[in-house]
């Protein structure tokens, strides 16, 4: 079943195969490292990525570092 969920602000519909934080930057091609996943305001540590569960309208926050000067 495709579930919706709030990514930094907007809806995205994901597919089926997208169940966890890791499928999900994984999906939106984000690397793992230098990203900080929040979900309805909680921090999800990179080691839980695999674990975390995504369910209808989640609220995520996605925030990548950004490098240079």
């Amino acid at each position: 079943m495709k579930i919706s969920v709030i990514i930094n602000g907007s809806i995205v519909e994901l597919p089926e195969s997208v169940t966890n934080v890791a499928e999900l930057l994984e999906w939106r091609q984000i690397p793992a490292a230098g990203t900080a996943v929040a979900i309805d305001s909680v921090l999800i540590p990179a080691p839980r990525h695999h674990m975390t569960l995504l369910k209808h309208m989640d609220n995520i926050m996605i925030i990548s570092a950004a490098y240079g000067g």
